[in-house]
C-alpha cells in the first residue's frame, strides 16, 4: 500500500465591481504534498486606538495572514502596508499577503483583540 501526501490549498477570490464593470481575480496559495508547512502557530494581537504595527514572525515560510475580529465587532479597522498608506477598511478582518520578517499596520478605532492565522 502506498500512501499519497495531501496538498493544502487556500484560494483567495477578489471581486472588483463598478458601473458596468465586474472582474474576478483568483490567487491560489498552495502547500505542496509531502511538505510540512513551516508557519508559526496562530496568535493574537491587542489593538490600541490608532496605528498598530504587526510584526510578521521571522524564520518561517509565510505567504499570508488571516486577521479576524471577535464575533459582533463594530470596531472599524484600516489595514495598511505601512503607516503612511491609505489602506482599506474592514470590520471583520482581512486576508493579507505578507512575508516572513515583514510587518503591516492595523489602524483601529477602538481597543480590541484580533486573531492571527499565518499561512
Amino acid at each position: 500500500m502506498v500512501l499519497m501526501g495531501l496538498a493544502n490549498t487556500l484560494t483567495l477570490e477578489s471581486i472588483i465591481t463598478g458601473v458596468g464593470f465586474s472582474q474576478t481575480f483568483y490567487q491560489q496559495l498552495a502547500q505542496p504534498a509531502g511538505q510540512t508547512p513551516n508557519c508559526p502557530p496562530p496568535g493574537a494581537s491587542q489593538l490600541q486606538i490608532g496605528n498598530n504595527i504587526i510584526l510578521v514572525p521571522s524564520g518561517f515560510t509565510i505567504q499570508g495572514v488571516w486577521v479576524f475580529a471577535p464575533v459582533g465587532s463594530t470596531n472599524i479597522k484600516i489595514f495598511k502596508g505601512v503607516t503612511g498608506d491609505t489602506g482599506f477598511t474592514s470590520l471583520w478582518g482581512a486576508i493579507l499577503g505578507v512575508a516572513s520578517g515583514g510587518q503591516f499596520v492595523i489602524n483601529s478605532a477602538a481597543i480590541e483583540v484580533v486573531s492571527l492565522i499565518w499561512f
